[in-house]
């Protein structure tokens, strides 16, 4: 469904967390009826023979920029609020 979370993607940097943003789908894509399915299994029933992959592959596309701003507090901080 449009303005699905379908995922999410994760920054790190020295194995800590520096950023994530959700993805969201930007479309609803309808299901395939049940001769579409039929094909989709057979392509990919014969693709096993040659090496193809058992599963559909995705694809996403950034944008070439974009804002991307990192809120933390300093441990300063969390001793303040506790």
């Amino acid at each position: 469904m449009q303005g699905e979370e379908v995922g999410s993607i994760i920054w790190t940097q020295n194995g800590e967390v520096i950023a994530e943003v959700e993805l969201v789908s930007t479309q609803t894509v309808a299901a395939p009826d049940f001769w579409e399915g039929i094909v989709i299994w057979w392509q990919r029933f014969i693709g096993g023979f040659f090496g193809d992959e058992p599963h559909a592959t995705s694809k996403t596309t950034l944008p070439q920029s974009f804002d991307l701003k990192i809120n933390y507090l300093s441990v300063t901080d969390l001793a303040e609020a506790a």
